[in-house]
């Protein structure tokens, strides 16, 4: 009679355990989809050696990698951040559109800008995806761009000015783009240009090309392209990262990169959006929203 009442608590016990494996696959997928669907609204302090007075609490938003994501009707999630932040500048460093044809969108990274403009001055560059597209293509975004006020730079620089300090803003295209050169180190004369007196903050897609950035003289650079290295392994960090290879040096986050003068900080965002592969893992999508500090 023991028997029966035994095979019931042996199934009883497998159908706990299938029971308990079901509901962590639910959480770990309804996490993954969280993880690549919810952007979240990164803040840093960025403290930098010979930043002017009265840039002190000068709030940047960077905004990489996008990829014609939506991340919510219209944008609605990311610009509810960008809100959030109350930034005095919003930085767009590259790979806004996909440039693989079927997935090229225009009018959408068109629309997200027109919005963001309307919150705070934008400054944009390159990344290696606006490469992608044909030139006419191209050219038709960036017409519609600058009709909305936003700033591209193509190895140019602005000046912005605040409490009677300047700051210098310069960008540079990728290299995979028809105005930049082959190698970014091939630009280093202009780069160095763009980066000399007072304080410059350069807006370069790339991040392993942090020397030559460093070399140029810049005192802070905005960087993307990584994806954060797409997929992140606690204690380690990204997995890969184009132009780096696995587990890549730079992937997210804020780095010192020793120069002649000093240091250069750089900061790599870990993006929005996803191309290529079409998901990240422990990765989320992020804004970034910098706070200038100064030493």
């Amino acid at each position: 009679m023991a028997v029966p009442s035994l095979l019931r608590n042996r199934k009883g016990r497998r159908i706990t355990v299938l029971s308990v494996l079901l509901l962590l696959l639910i959480c770990f997928m309804v996490w993954v989809i969280h993880s690549n669907t919810v952007p979240a609204l990164t803040e840093v302090s960025i403290s930098a050696e010979g930043l002017p007075e009265a840039f002190e609490g000068f709030r940047i938003v960077q905004i990489s990698d996008l990829h014609d994501a939506k991340l919510g009707q219209d944008h609605a999630r990311i610009l509810a951040l960008i809100r959030k932040a109350s930034p005095d500048a919003i930085f767009l460093t590259g790979d806004m559109i996909d440039g693989h044809e079927e997935r090229t969108d225009i009018a959408l990274t068109v629309s997200f800008a027109e919005q963001a403009a309307a919150i705070a001055p934008c400054y944009y560059v390159t990344g290696n995806h606006e490469g992608r597209i044909p030139p006419e293509t191209y050219a038709e975004l960036e017409t519609a761009l600058t009709s909305l006020g936003v700033t591209v730079l193509h190895g140019e620089a602005v000046t912005l000015t605040r409490g009677g300090d300047t700051v210098t803003v310069a960008g540079i295209d990728s290299p995979a783009f028809g105005h930049a050169s082959a190698e970014a180190g091939d630009d280093a004369p202009a780069l160095a240009e763009l980066c000399g007196e007072g304080f410059t903050i350069l807006l370069a897609h790339h991040p392993e090309y942090a020397a030559d950035y460093a070399e140029a003289g810049a005192d802070l650079v905005f960087s993307g392209h990584v994806h954060g290295g797409q997929f992140r392994l606690p204690f380690v960090g990204g997995v890969y990262g184009p132009g780096q290879g696995f587990f890549p040096a730079y992937d997210s986050g804020l780095y010192a990169i020793p120069s002649a003068e000093g240091e250069t900080l750089l900061y790599v965002s870990r993006g929005l959006g996803n191309s290529g592969i079409p998901i990240r893992f422990a990765n989320r999508p992020e804004v970034i929203l910098a706070v200038l500090a100064a030493q």
